[in-house]
């Protein structure tokens, strides 16, 4: 069997040397020229930007519905990692041309991942609360420019539901703000065993219901309730916990 298996191999080796060699088979220069190869490439990163450019572009016509904040462009994010990442490729190149030291290179570039991730860490875990540094520095930041600072309500983090428990009395209530049907402020309580296990009470937050002495609030500016500042609380409230995409804070009596 060892031998006849050998005979094999050689034989399909043999078969493979006569056909990568036989002109009839084999590849044209044509088809490997680098003006052909720069050329589809081009094809291709049109295809991808236009695909990313069309949903920016439909819904920033005048009269088109727009709503659920992110869910609208999540189709364009990996397409916008893909030339991200060749952006890093190509800053990589450059840097080692210009650069002699290969370290000093490395350097400079570990340097510039570590500004550019620095932001989602420090937004974490409310990423899709982050915006960069154009609104920051163009805009006055997000409350100054009206956007929306956290649509989905991820601010409401285990560790604010800690801070909750550690200030509220054991079965205390705390109201929810805003909430956008009847089921949702209930729906935080059963989906957090750190409130169950304190049991404390959610609901949904009344205007004048002066029996509501704490409120967790997460910044869908939208649909926040009346009077409550964009930015941060409303009058008669002290904020004893905040970050950044909601906030806690318990009525000044």
């Amino acid at each position: 069997f060892v031998p006849r298996l050998r005979l094999r191999s050689d034989a399909a080796e043999s078969v493979l040397n006569v056909t990568s060699t036989s002109p009839a088979i084999s590849t044209t220069a044509a088809e490997h020229d680098p003006g052909n190869e720069l050329k589809a490439s081009f094809r291709r990163d049109i295809l991808l930007f236009s695909c990313i450019l069309f949903p920016l572009v439909l819904f920033a016509f005048p009269g088109i519905a727009v709503y659920d904040s992110e869910r609208l462009f999540l189709t364009i994010f990996p397409l916008w990692a893909n030339f991200a990442g060749r952006g890093w490729i190509l800053l990589w190149k450059w840097l080692s041309t210009c650069i002699t030291s290969r370290r000093a290179a490395a350097v400079v570039f570990a340097t510039g991942l570590v500004w550019t991730a620095s932001p989602l860490v420090y937004a974490a875990p409310c990423h899709l609360c982050y915006y960069n540094e154009v609104t920051t520095f163009l805009m006055g930041g997000v409350d100054r420019s009206g956007l929306e600072v956290d649509y989905w309500g991820e601010g409401i983090t285990r560790r604010l539901l800690r801070r909750v428990v550690q200030q509220v009395p054991e079965g205390a209530t705390v109201a929810i703000a805003p909430t956008l049907h009847q089921f949702q402020a209930d729906e935080y309580r059963r989906q957090s065993p750190i409130l169950r296990s304190h049991h404390v009470k959610t609901v949904e937050f009344q205007e004048g219901d002066a029996s509501q002495d704490f409120i967790l609030v997460y910044r869908r500016l939208a649909d926040l309730p009346t009077h409550f500042d964009r930015s941060r609380g409303k009058p008669g409230w002290m904020i004893l916990d905040d970050n950044h995409a909601a906030y806690f804070a318990e009525r000044v009596k």
